[in-house]
């Protein structure tokens, strides 16, 4: 061979080592650039795992503070059950006491209705007597008998059922004057 075609080889051969280094300065460039996006997403991967892992904690601390909060919260549920527990006690003595004085209360109502149906007889008889003295207005003894019944009744106006007033208490006062509040005492003497 001659001179030229070694040159022309020893050419081609540099030529192809030019050719095959700028084609492998480029693949490692590539190679280099893939490294670096990689690098990048695992920063980044990285970073949104540890976000998440701070709001893990955080949510773990939240739920921690929430289940103290509901024993706290048990706890008062419980103290207020037993008051209740205890209250009812009281209540379930306080009704058997009720129920006693209604039994009794009953007995007085009994005993007053009682009393009022025979003061209602006695009223009647005053008013039968009263209608004799108008049928026979001669008849002075059925006036004096009838009187001394209506007296031994006595009053029986609204306010003198509730409590007997004196005949001049102001609450008689009616239909002449206008009626007042008692001034015989009687209220006051409740």
């Amino acid at each position: 061979m001659d001179r030229l075609d070694m040159l022309v080889e020893e050419y081609e051969r540099k030529f192809k080592v030019h050719d095959g280094l700028v084609w492998l300065r480029e693949m490692i460039g590539r190679e280099v650039e893939s490294l670096r996006h990689k690098v990048r997403n695992l920063y980044n991967q990285n970073t949104v795992a540890n976000d998440a892992l701070a709001a893990e904690d955080a949510i773990n601390s939240n739920l921690r503070q929430q289940l103290a909060a509901s024993k706290e919260i048990q706890a008062a549920e419980k103290k207020i059950l037993i008051a209740e527990i205890e209250k009812s006690g009281k209540l379930e003595e306080e009704v058997e006491r009720l129920k006693e004085e209604l039994i009794i209360g009953g007995a007085g109502c009994r005993l007053l209705k009682a009393v009022q149906q025979e003061t209602e007889n006695q009223l009647a008889d005053a008013r039968g007597a009263l209608q004799v003295i108008s049928v026979q207005p001669d008849n002075h003894w059925c006036k004096f008998v009838a009187a001394k019944a209506l007296e031994e009744q006595g009053c029986q106006c609204d306010e003198c059922q509730i409590t007997p007033h004196q005949s001049d208490c102001a609450v008689h006062n009616m239909p002449a004057l206008p009626k007042r509040e008692c001034d015989c005492g009687a209220v006051a003497g409740l």
